[in-house]
């Protein structure tokens, strides 16, 4: 199995989203040099290391000025490229939104929160909610006019029984399908039943469903949808908590199914290792394929397979913060990783 490798552009953000670790990076804000990423994808392509690029790790990648060039790069390589944006800067950067579509694969738009007071809390002074939102239909306008193959996925997240130290209570997360409707048809619903009749799309109106704990999907026509995902607590660095009960066991899909690479060059297990706990090495002076064969990857990529946790952030992260929250993420990290 290849692993999907996400590259860091940036660690810029033009957001403040309190239930992101972003604001309060511990690492430099910088943009990834363009020669670092063209020797990245050069080996990817000449290694056959992965299929796939994830423009995503932190910071916000549409920042980066030379992220169009990154992306026809990447294209032109026979990558597959799933970009997760936020997208505000198409609208302050004035940014030709085929440029984007035309180049990759999977747009991930991270909306977050269904409202607008929520929307507010983000810290986004240059665009309001309704422009947002607004933003959001060209985008999906464009896909359909332009026949592009893209998929377009909008994220919003839900609640969980997670609380976090940089949690505000200002911040509305959806809870019910309900909510999901209500916000669905004050802003989109017709919008995709103007879609629809124009470009002769096969629309499905969205029904009452359960909201289940992994996500609610709403697909009202093909490459288009509208996921939730519970909020996340960031390998429990967001726990409200400081006492987290380390793992002693647990699996993971770091290293087989995902690999980060830091905008300094620093390659880490994960996309959750935002601050770069564990450095497996730096491809800016080393080549990507001498890291993954390394003694500390082989050694951690194994271990993840076995059940065998060898780092404390990775403890950490499997832990809990009671003993039956300690108890159920273990023994989850088996289910959900069953498969490596």
């Amino acid at each position: 199995m290849k692993p999907n490798i996400f590259i860091e552009i940036t660690t810029h953000c033009n957001m403040s989203c309190s239930f992101c670790p972003s604001p309060t990076l511990e690492r430099p804000r910088l943009f990834m040099d363009e020669k670092l990423f063209y020797k990245i994808i050069d080996e990817i392509k000449k290694e056959k290391i992965t299929d796939t690029v994830y423009f995503h790790l932190m910071g916000e990648p549409l920042l980066h000025p030379k992220v169009f060039d990154f992306m026809e790069y990447a294209s032109n390589n026979d990558l597959k490229i799933i970009l997760i944006s936020n997208i505000s800067s198409i609208r302050t950067r004035k940014m030709e939104i085929k440029s984007i579509l035309q180049y990759i694969n999977y747009l991930e738009i991270s909306l977050q929160s269904f409202s607008e007071d929520s929307f507010k809390e983000k810290k986004t002074k240059r665009i309001s909610f309704e422009e947002y939102i607004d933003l959001i239909k060209e985008i999906i306008e464009t896909k359909y006019a332009n026949n592009f193959k893209v998929r377009i996925n909008i994220q919003i997240i839900e609640k969980s029984k997670a609380k976090f130290k940089n949690y505000k209570k200002g911040i509305r997360l959806l809870s019910n399908n309900l909510e999901l409707k209500n916000f669905m048809d004050l802003y989109f619903t017709n919008f995709f039943k103007s879609i629809a009749n124009e470009y002769q799309l096969n629309y499905e109106p969205i029904k009452t469903q359960k909201l289940n704990y992994i996500k609610f999907n709403y697909q009202p026509f093909d490459k288009v949808s509208i996921r939730t995902r519970p909020i996340i607590t960031w390998s429990n660095t967001m726990n409200e908590s400081n006492k987290v009960k380390p793992a002693i066991f647990g699996k993971c899909d770091a290293l087989h199914k995902q690999i980060g690479i830091l905008a300094n060059g620093d390659v880490v297990p994960c996309c959750l290792d935002y601050n770069g706990n564990i450095v497996l090495g730096n491809c800016q002076n080393v080549p990507l394929t001498e890291i993954m064969n390394s003694n500390q990857y082989q050694r951690l990529k194994k271990g993840f397979k076995k059940g065998r946790l060898y780092h404390s952030y990775c403890k950490k992260c499997k832990g809990g913060t009671n003993l039956i929250n300690w108890l159920a993420t273990q023994a989850y990290s088996f289910y959900k990783h069953r498969d490596i």
